[in-house]
């Protein structure tokens, strides 16, 4: 396999977490309203690249990942990449529009909501189902099993995670694709 997919997986990734780890990003676990706006009103370039890097890491990944299930096509992984780049796609669609209302809403609205509701749990189930599907397709098409399993343990266990405690933060997913791709770069 050509190694630019993984590049792709593994730039998006590394800027999807540079977001996460961001102090701007911090803000998200503050519980106060007018703390979060505050910090936001304070640092609002920071705000804008952070934005930025959640909106474009994510998109990068996909694409790489847009990538990966080409190569997957004529093997046995076909339906199981596929599926899982249907549902990444969909995935990165939810998050990039809550990443967009994040720009463009009032800061009252946008730490007033809780979380973007169903937004948040399309994108959060369908990237947790995604991962996976990938990790099964990795085990199928040949790759080692602990490649396969290094996708779908985390995914699975932070799908349970988050059933349990109706929230996870996005970064996680991240790390599982900064995974992948590092693997399917060496």
């Amino acid at each position: 396999m050509n190694k630019f997919p993984a590049i792709v997986v593994i730039i998006g990734s590394v800027m999807f977490l540079t977001a996460a780890f961001m102090p701007i990003s911090f803000v998200y676990a503050e519980r106060d309203v007018q703390t979060q706006i505050a910090r936001v009103q304070e640092s609002p370039l920071a705000w804008v690249i952070s934005l930025s890097l959640f909106a474009l890491g994510s998109i990068l990944v996909v694409a790489g990942l847009a990538w990966v299930t080409l190569y997957l096509r004529s093997t046995s992984a076909a339906f199981a990449s596929s599926l899982g780049l249907v549902m990444i796609a969909f995935g990165t669609l939810c998050w990039v529009v809550i990443v967009y209302q994040r720009a463009t809403l009032p800061l009252q609205d946008v730490f007033g909501a809780p979380a973007f509701g169903w937004l948040f749990i399309a994108y959060t189930l369908l990237t947790q189902a995604a991962l996976i599907a990938y990790g099964f397709a990795f085990m199928q098409a040949g790759y080692p099993r602990w490649l396969g399993l290094s996708a779908i343990i985390p995914a699975a266990l932070l799908c349970i995670a988050y059933l349990i405690f109706k929230d996870m933060p996005p970064f996680v997913y991240y790390a599982i694709t900064l995974l992948i791709g590092s693997r399917l770069w060496w």
